[in-house]
């Protein structure tokens, strides 16, 4: 859907401004609200999400993948989550340039005590702005944007 001039409507430009600035305010005030109430921060929090949903372990690889964040900073990331014991590495017996990263009792413990607050944060400062048709249609706008940066990655 590109067009070949160099202007946006204004509309859609104050649509993209908005984006931006709710997306960025409500990831600042939902990091700061869980850093304050568990001592995690949002960023450890979706590794600790992404290993529970993976069944509690994960290829280093895929979980910086999932987490949008290069290789690098995936494994400085889980050094230091590691290093407080909420998740360990693995090497893989069959594949040794695989490391699995592997949840653990203090991980999902955190997970478990982070999350009520982490859902009441999403509530007050996203969910409860929106209705269920305003829901859907966010839903229906921004998945294929999603889906069209991450083939545009892939190329």
């Amino acid at each position: 859907m590109s067009k070949s001039n160099n202007s946006i409507p204004s509309q859609h430009m104050s649509a993209w401004e908005a984006f931006l600035r709710a997306q960025s305010r409500v990831l600042h005030v939902l990091d700061q609200e869980l850093q304050e109430e568990t001592g995690l921060s949002l960023a450890w929090y979706d590794v600790l999400v992404q290993l529970q949903k993976a069944g509690g372990s994960i290829r280093s690889g895929d979980l910086s993948s999932q987490l949008l964040i290069s290789p690098s900073a995936g494994t400085r990331l889980i050094d230091r989550m590691g290093s407080k014991g909420f998740v360990e590495r693995k090497a893989c017996e069959s594949d040794r340039r695989v490391v699995w990263v592997v949840l653990t009792d203090a991980g999902l413990d955190a997970l478990r005590s982070a999350t009520p607050v982490h859902l009441a944060g999403v509530r007050a400062h996203f969910t409860d702005f929106l209705d269920d048709d305003q829901a859907s249609a966010l839903s229906e706008s921004l998945t294929p944007m999603a889906r069209n940066a991450t083939a545009d990655e892939a190329e």
